[in-house]
């Protein structure tokens, strides 16, 4: 998605108010890049013990202010902007993020 909007900068035309009380534009877009599916927090939660090779402590709260029930990226604008759809899985991110984690911290 970042590479992809990189190669299709905003136009003249396409630019954004900096805010709505302002008449300076930018040129910029902004986009929310993710998953357009929701991914229960559990599961979440087990690929990344699944990964690091630990388990979690796992202290249920009830619903804090704040904490939203579901949630997931409007990728939208993006597909509008640059046809974006996701390609790498979650189990599939996870297992590079948590490979990427281990290597770096690995060297202190």
């Amino acid at each position: 998605g970042i590479i992809g909007c990189c190669k299709k900068p905003a136009k003249p035309s396409e630019f954004e108010k900096v805010n709505a009380s302002s008449s300076i534009c930018a040129p910029y877009r902004i986009f929310n890049i993710g998953n357009n599916n929701s991914i229960e927090l559990d599961y979440f939660i087990e690929l990344i013990e699944n990964n690091l090779g630990v388990k979690a402590i796992k202290n249920y709260m009830p619903i804090q202010p704040g904490d939203v029930i579901q949630t997931y990226a409007d990728i939208s604008n993006l597909n509008q902007w640059i046809a974006y759809q996701p390609k790498t899985t979650i189990e599939e991110g996870v297992k590079l993020f948590s490979n990427w984690f281990k290597n770096f911290y690995d060297k202190y």
